[in-house]
C-alpha cells in the first residue's frame, strides 16, 4: 500500500555543477527553498533577491525591468533606475508602497524607498546577467489587478480589497507571460559573452512559437518589454 504519489522524472540534460557559474532562481517560495539548499551545498546562487513573486505576469514584468537596465556587455550602471515614482502607490495611512514586491518595500519617504528599490534591482540585474543557469518557478494563476492603473500587483501589501480586482489568468494570459519570461532569460544567456543555450533547440523553438502570439491578451499584461526581446 502506498500513501503518497510517486512520480519518476527523467534526468535533465542540463546539469548544474560547482564552478559552472552563477545560478539565479526567481519566483515562488519553492525558488527560495531550493535556492537555500543549493547555497548550503556550496553553489553560487542568488534566489529571489527582492522577494517571492508568484503569478506569471509579475515575474515577466520583473525580468523585463532587470533586462531594461542591463547593457549588452552585462554591466549595470550604479545610477540605473528600473523604477520611478509612478511605480509607487500612496496609501491612506501616508505610507508609500511598491506593489511589485513584498510588503518590506514600503515606507513614508518615497525618495528613500525608490533609492533602495533601484539599488537592490541593480544588484539583482548583475546577478541575472552573470547567471549561467536561470530557474523560474510559478506559484499561481490568480492575480490582483490594481484598479487605479490596471497593472498586476506582485503583492497587495494588505491594502483594502476594494483597490484590487482578483482574477484568474486564463491559459492565454499565462502562456504569454511564461513564454516571455523564459525567452527573455534564454535570449540573455545566449547573448552573454560566455553564455550557451540552457535548453535544446527543440525547446527553444517551442518557446519562440509561444512568443509569437499576435497580441497581448489582457491589458494588465501591458508592461514594457526590453529591446532585447
Amino acid at each position: 500500500m502506498k500513501f503518497r504519489t510517486e512520480t519518476e522524472l527523467p534526468r535533465s540534460t542540463h546539469r548544474i555543477a560547482h564552478g559552472d557559474g552563477g545560478v539565479m532562481l526567481l519566483g515562488s517560495c519553492f525558488s527560495d527553498n531550493i535556492g537555500q539548499r543549493l547555497c548550503d551545498d556550496g553553489f553560487d546562487v542568488c534566489h529571489n533577491p527582492m522577494g517571492s513573486l508568484y503569478n506569471p505576469a509579475s515575474l515577466h514584468a520583473f525580468i523585463s525591468r532587470l533586462l531594461s537596465i542591463t547593457e549588452s556587455d552585462g554591466s549595470v550602471s550604479e545610477s540605473a533606475e528600473a523604477y520611478n515614482a509612478s511605480d509607487l502607490t500612496l496609501a491612506g495611512d501616508g505610507q508609500w508602497h511598491a506593489l511589485d514586491f513584498p510588503l518590506r518595500y514600503s515606507g513614508d519617504d518615497p525618495d528613500a524607498l525608490l533609492c533602495r528599490i533601484n539599488t537592490e534591482c541593480c544588484e539583482a540585474a548583475r546577478n541575472f546577467a552573470r547567471a549561467q543557469t536561470i530557474i523560474i518557478t510559478f506559484g499561481t494563476a490568480w492575480c490582483f489587478e490594481i484598479i487605479s492603473n490596471g497593472k498586476v500587483a506582485g503583492n497587495c501589501h494588505k491594502l483594502p480589497a476594494s483597490e484590487f480586482v482578483r482574477r484568474r489568468m486564463n491559459p492565454a494570459d499565462s502562456r504569454w507571460c511564461i513564454a516571455c519570461a523564459i525567452w527573455a532569460s534564454t535570449l540573455w544567456l545566449r547573448s552573454a559573452p560566455s553564455g550557451t543555450w540552457p535548453m535544446g533547440s527543440t525547446a527553444i523553438s517551442s518557446v519562440k512559437q509561444l512568443c509569437c502570439l499576435p497580441s497581448m491578451p489582457w491589458k494588465g499584461l501591458n508592461t514594457f518589454l526590453p529591446t532585447r526581446l
